[in-house]
């Protein structure tokens, strides 16, 4: 199939045109009539401006210009193809689908609100879930023979301790220790920790006294 510039060259030699003649009718300079001439589009201006320039010199030769612009189009498009895209091949449903920056923006922003969320449900979790509470000492139904009773155990370092109703100072990892008057033959000690939004944990022991 023939060549659009090709068609050109050969019309001009039909009529004994030099490119300095075409020029000085059709106003074209000479070289934009030679990278026309050889199909060197990527060395003109955009398509549009081109295809005036071939409407032009078509006319000027006498060619068919419908014809002519028609191949011209073919050619053009031909020598500038247009950029494969890219398609995912994931393991997500919207694999095959195109791969555009737009979606990559979007599947970003839900990531982000995602992770987001589950931090602040952790974050909520530690704050207001029930707290952590051991006791070490006296263990549940111990009998004493002194009219003391030493209490230890640990808890978390953020929240308030009480033993029977009174607070307790805990130490920076959250440990602590006490000390309660046994003034009858069998005390209850109710240890609790309460948490920031009113959540507690309690831990009875009873305490029988031998004297």
């Amino acid at each position: 199939m023939q060549k659009v510039g090709q068609i050109l060259k050969e019309a001009r030699f039909k009529k004994s045109l030099t490119l300095e003649d075409v020029e000085k009718e059709t106003k074209i300079r000479q070289r934009i009539l030679a990278a026309l001439e050889k199909g060197d589009w990527n060395n003109l201006p955009p398509e549009p401006y081109v295809l005036g320039l071939v409407k032009n010199y078509g006319e000027y030769l006498g060619l068919p210009i419908s014809w002519l612009l028609a191949l011209f189009r073919r050619e053009f498009k031909a020598s500038n193809p247009q950029p494969k895209t890219i398609k995912s091949k994931g393991f997500f449903p919207w694999s095959g689908t195109k791969f555009e920056p737009n979606i990559l923006l979007f599947w970003g922003i839900i990531f982000f609100v995602l992770a987001s969320l589950l931090f602040l449900f952790i974050q909520y979790v530690l704050f207001a879930g029930v707290p952590n509470l051991e006791v070490f000492s006296p263990k549940d139904g111990i009998e004493i023979s002194l009219p003391v009773v030493d209490i230890s155990g640990r808890t978390d370092p953020d929240v308030q301790l009480f033993i029977n109703e009174q607070k307790v100072d805990l130490a920076k990892d959250g440990s602590f220790t006490s000390q309660i008057k046994v003034l009858s033959p069998q005390t209850r000690l109710e240890i609790v920790a309460k948490g920031r939004l009113g959540r507690e944990k309690k831990i009875v022991r009873t305490i029988r006294s031998a004297f």
